[in-house]
């Protein structure tokens, strides 16, 4: 429907209609267009609106009471205090690494270089090597800032 107006554009200079209705034409489309995109809109927010009140009461009506209870749920999830690490573990456990690659990234975050993690996980400083690559690719990330961004660690100041 929203290229109607476009190919309509050889028709009028097939049969050399000129410029004015062309263009009054073309627009109208346009406009036809956009005032349908506009109720389909408005019906899709009728339609999240019904469910939202569903969901808040039933009652089809959605009181600021019940709005402000939802406002209160949604700041005491936001502000319950998770310590980074705490945060740390739970991002930590939901990735997907070995318990190896669990162990490198925790000596990753205290800053400690491949040849000291090699030293104390007992393992060489290729294995590690290896290690980080491995976390990397599955984290989709490149170097270290991006791997303690990505597990949402990076403490900045």
């Amino acid at each position: 429907m929203a290229v109607i107006p476009w190919a309509s554009l050889p028709f009028f200079a097939f049969f050399r209609i000129h410029q004015v209705p062309e263009a009054l034409l073309t627009n109208i489309g346009f406009i036809v267009i956009t005032v349908l995109f506009i109720r389909r809109s408005i019906q899709e927010s009728r339609e999240e609106y019904d469910r939202l009140s569903k969901l808040a009461g039933g009652d089809g009506e959605i009181s600021l009471s019940k709005l402000d209870l939802i406002d209160q749920m949604v700041k005491q999830l936001q502000s319950s205090e998770i310590s980074p690490s705490q945060r740390f573990e739970i991002n930590l456990n939901t990735v997907g690494l070995t318990t190896r690659e669990k162990e490198i990234v925790r000596l990753i975050k205290v800053g400690k270089t491949y040849r000291v993690i090699a030293d104390e996980l007992f393992i060489s400083e290729r294995t590690v090597s290896k290690h980080v690559q491995n976390i990397f690719e599955k984290l989709g990330v490149s170097n270290r800032v991006e791997l303690l961004n990505r597990l949402n660690i990076w403490e900045s100041g």
